[in-house]
């Protein structure tokens, strides 16, 4: 295998991984959104309180 077809690979397969975590990362958001009312999460990854945000 040439160094070329093994970075595809790589890339591919890194790709792959990317796409499948911004989908698991797009409904985590959903269920927030669903679920927060009186919290949030900030974009440091931390809870904060914000009365009705949503």
């Amino acid at each position: 295998m040439s160094d070329m077809e093994i970075e595809y690979e790589i890339v591919t397969m890194l790709a792959e991984q990317r796409w499948k975590l911004q989908q698991q990362l797009a409904a985590i958001d959903d269920q927030l959104k669903k679920h927060s009312h009186n919290f949030y999460v900030a974009d440091d990854g931390l809870v904060e309180v914000g009365l009705g945000v949503l």
